[in-house]
């Protein structure tokens, strides 16, 4: 009896050391970001001489909202979503079938009596991993879409909630703690000197490791619509907006690049952390479940004591490597960030066949570097400047630099109601100043498109990914 205390009594430990670990992060997280490095000094800054030419025609500036559809931008999405929805039904299928090999090993050992241990276990953890597979697959179809009328729309909150623990990380998890314990039940069949049936149950691994490795490998020929999002700084609402909402979405189209700041990475950090260390919270306990059934009091104390050391030991390890993670991130030069968006191109999808995030950090002498190359390398850029205002003008340098080195068609401005004029003047005027190089300066029917955005509700963000798209594949 005393398994069920000490269990429960496992999850409250655990809660605690979330809590303490994720105070202890953000604390790391703050004072690295406000330390200054002596790497970043020896960096040169030298900046490209401009020479300004009066563009071939006057600006226009196209204001579009969530109340206006584009028939263009509306098949560009059911393109992707449909796309990106035959992929999803694809990896459904194949773990269906490595679930179904998962499950005939044991049938197959015991027909033909090479079984000397229990595959009880085992097999109940078949079941787990295909009721969550199966729950995930019904719950995420429509993850494709931010918005959706009628009743799907007014559901999607509530079927949020209920497929909340079926989401692709935990899920994933389980997969892999089904892989460890195939793996345990062929080491022991080894251990004991049954080789056939030790050999039996690492087919099924070796299929896992082969799909995995496939899914990445097929994740380099996939269209990788690269978003660049500029904005005002500091912000955190917008930021909480942008990095947890459109960001969610976008990563089954394609990677985002940003200049990240720290409202940025209270949002990134928070949501990686809630996603990430809980697992492996979850992956503890199912192991220690796993390991303490049938065994003798002295053995479980002795054992949660150690379970609760593992978690410590993982608190450590996560915020040290988190931190050290962050720290490696900050630019000192292009070649460096070069090579890193090379790695990007090689291997651009996570082991879930989403796009992987590129925040940048970068050092005062190194942040227009980061700018110039992520720029350059982007399908599209958001300029976000919801919060721009005559007292917090500070992206009028990034407005600039996009007009002198991006085609109009490729850049999406958003704003708030209220900064409407103030963000139309700005852009009018920097549009007066263009450099000689730009890909603007010949436009003989040049149009800026700004989406103003009053809600900041799930329409809103379908239709800014929509115009997003269209400008990525104009």
């Amino acid at each position: 009896m005393i398994g069920i205390p000490l269990r429960i009594l496992l999850l409250l430990v655990s809660y605690l050391i979330v809590r303490i670990t994720k105070s202890k992060l953000f604390k790391k997280l703050n004072q690295l970001m406000m330390a200054e490095s002596e790497k970043a000094a020896a960096v040169s800054t030298e900046e490209e001489v401009v020479v300004e030419k009066p563009p071939s025609a006057a600006l226009v500036i196209r204001e579009m909202d969530a109340n206006i559809e584009l028939s263009e931008a509306k098949t560009i999405r059911e393109e992707t979503v449909a796309q990106a929805l035959k992929e999803f039904n694809r990896l459904f299928l194949i773990d269906l079938g490595l679930l179904a090999v998962y499950a005939l090993i044991p049938m197959i050992d015991s027909f033909f009596h090479l079984a000397m241990i229990d595959t009880e276990m085992y097999s109940f953890y078949v079941g787990v991993v295909f009721f969550w597979t199966l729950m995930r697959f019904i719950g995420h179809r429509r993850q494709f879409k931010a918005y959706r009328k009628g009743i799907f729309g007014f559901l999607g909150p509530v079927q949020r909630i209920i497929f909340f623990p079926f989401q692709t990380l935990w899920y994933q998890a389980l997969f892999f703690f089904l892989l460890f314990i195939g793996l345990t039940r062929s080491f022991w069949s080894f251990t004991i000197g049954d080789a056939l049936s030790g050999f039996l149950f690492l087919i099924p691994i070796g299929l896992h490791l082969f799909a995995l490795r496939q899914v990445r490998l097929k994740g380099r020929k996939k269209n990788n619509i690269k978003l660049l999002i500029l904005r005002v700084f500091f912000l955190d609402k917008s930021s909480e907006f942008t990095f947890s909402y459109l960001a969610k979405y976008w990563k089954h189209f394609g990677s985002y690049f940003t200049v990240a700041d720290p409202s940025f990475y209270r949002v990134f950090w928070k949501r990686r952390f809630n996603n990430t260390f809980p697992i492996f919270i979850i992956v503890v306990f199912l192991v220690f479940t796993q390991l303490t059934d049938d065994q003798p009091e002295g053995t479980v104390i002795g054992m949660f004591v150690f379970f609760v050391v593992l978690l410590l030991l993982g608190s450590v390890f996560y915020v040290n490597r988190s931190t050290r993670k962050m720290s490696n991130s900050f630019v000192h030069s292009a070649e460096q960030l070069e090579g890193r968006l090379d790695e990007l191109d090689k291997w651009p999808v996570k082991n879930d066949n989403t796009f992987k995030e590129f925040p940048v950090m970068c050092y005062d002498n190194t942040w227009k570097i980061g700018l110039s190359t992520l720029v350059d390398e982007a399908s599209v850029i958001m300029m976000d400047l919801r919060g721009f205002s005559e007292k917090n003008k500070g992206c009028e340098y990034e407005i600039d630099f996009i007009l002198d080195h991006k085609a109009l068609k490729h850049i999406l401005f958003v704003c708030k109601p209220e900064a409407r004029e103030l963000v139309k003047r700005t852009i009018m005027e920097r549009w007066e100043k263009l450099s000689e190089k730009s890909p603007n300066i010949e436009d003989q029917s040049p149009e800026a498109t700004l989406f103003i955005s009053e809600e900041e509700d799930a329409k809103e963000l379908q239709h800014i990914m929509d115009l997003l798209k269209k400008g990525a594949m104009a």
